[in-house]
């Protein structure tokens, strides 16, 4: 509650400090947007993203490309809450839309909203998906200064598309904790589900292991693109940290 309080004062300190419908106010209110939705807080997330939405709108039309940002964030909040709901899907489609209506064509924001839109076809589409949007997003890369890096930052390792929650059993935030890990690696296929779990290294031996294993392998993964086209990604590893009490699991243990 404290810190929340604090994210609104900074909030509402840069909104008497600039106009309205600035591009600082909107800055801050996706930066109050993201702090919700990294606590899981996905519906106020949403309600961010809509009033900056609003402001836009008002201040700038229906065609304005600044509408993008909020549309990907509403779109987005959906998967990261793994909820399949229409109004999801449909921002992101509005974005594309938007886009391709400027008379102007930005390559970077086409190739993100095709990126976000494959990912919600692989977290929620049919079987069988082929991984279009994807590969259109790869081409558009390509075009940019900076396309190689952001090519591999997008398209290789390992990119959640859809995250199953980790149990927090056992783990702690008492001053006298320790830190643990587990370390694991999978391969995932052209569909970005995870196969060959395998755990490489836990500390303490077994402690979060099952937890960790059931992570992964109920999570969905963006696919490589190799070469402009979708494929398997071989050999990935995660690293989980946490920290944990070693008397609570001597107790387990009795």
């Amino acid at each position: 509650t404290e810190a929340e309080a604090q994210q609104v004062e900074a909030l509402r300190l840069i909104q008497r400090a600039n106009a309205p419908d600035s591009d600082a106010v909107l800055s801050a209110i996706y930066r109050y947007a993201a702090w919700l939705g990294e606590r899981g807080m996905f519906q106020l997330e949403r309600d961010q993203y809509m009033r900056a939405q609003r402001i836009i709108r008002q201040s700038h039309g229906e065609s304005d490309p600044r509408l993008v940002t909020p549309l990907l964030g509403i779109g987005n909040t959906y998967r990261r809450e793994r909820n399949p709901a229409g109004p999801g899907i449909s921002a992101l489609e509005d974005a594309l839309e938007l886009l391709r209506e400027q008379p102007e064509r930005d390559a970077l924001a086409l190739a993100m909203v095709m990126r976000d839109i494959g990912d919600w076809n692989t977290a929620f589409g049919k079987i069988g998906y082929a991984g279009m949007e994807y590969q259109r997003s790869w081409e558009l890369l390509g075009t940019l200064p900076n396309g190689a890096l952001l090519r591999d930052d997008w398209y290789a390792g390992a990119n959640y598309v859809l995250y199953e929650p980790i149990s927090q059993r056992g783990v702690s935030t008492e001053r006298e904790a320790v830190p643990g890990h587990v370390l694991v690696q999978f391969d995932i296929d052209a569909a970005g589900n995870p196969g060959a779990v395998a755990i490489l290294e836990s500390d303490p031996p077994g402690f979060k292991d099952e937890a960790v294993l059931r992570h992964v392998r109920r999570s969905r993964f963006r696919p490589w693109v190799v070469e402009g086209v979708v494929a398997p990604g071989p050999g990935l590893a995660i690293r989980v940290d946490f920290r944990y009490l070693p008397d609570a699991i001597v107790a387990e243990s009795d």
